[in-house]
């Protein structure tokens, strides 16, 4: 079946401990998916990598909801999280339309998670967007969905949009 699942996640206190960790570390522009090439008009924000060390509770939690999802929609085969992508969006920040599938590392992504870290009356835009239409934007929701589907985060109008995405990585598909 291909559908997205979308639940409550993480609770205000650990999108704290996100947005923390993160704060810690310096930002990178965000780039495709060969990791060197940087676009605006494709994708317009700023990165940061967390490990499971520094965020492990947060981890176990998207782990299970990922493991929940999979069980009841798709029965991918899967088998660890990558580590996780800590992003903002600030003004006119976006993510055109793309799917998190492809060749070299990211050929073992199987199931893609996204965690919304802002109220949503902290930014205007910035909507994650699946091919069946717009997301939960609430406080530590996490959508999750096969790697291979389309998806893509709307222009931020206003505000800053701060979204923690994982991977779940196993066998290359055949």
């Amino acid at each position: 079946m291909d559908s997205s699942v979308t639940a409550p996640c993480l609770s205000p206190s650990d999108v704290m401990a996100v947005i923390d960790a993160a704060a810690s570390k310096p930002q990178h522009t965000g780039a495709l998916h060969n990791k060197t090439r940087t676009n605006p008009l494709s994708r317009r924000c700023s990165i940061v990598w967390l490990h499971p060390p520094e965020i492990r509770t947060v981890f176990q939690k998207v782990f299970a909801a990922i493991e929940t999802a999979n069980q009841s929609s798709w029965q991918i085969d899967f088998d660890a999280l990558e580590s996780a992508q800590y992003t903002e969006y600030s003004f006119l920040g976006h993510y055109g339309r793309h799917i998190d599938l492809g060749d070299g590392p990211i050929a073992r992504r199987k199931i893609s998670a996204s965690v919304n870290l802002s109220s949503p009356a902290s930014f205007g835009g910035g909507r994650l967007t699946t091919w069946r239409g717009p997301t939960s934007n609430k406080l530590g929701a996490i959508t999750i969905f096969p790697s291979y589907l389309p998806h893509k985060v709307s222009p931020v109008w206003w505000g800053k949009r701060r979204s923690l995405v994982f991977w779940a990585t196993g066998e290359k598909y055949k």
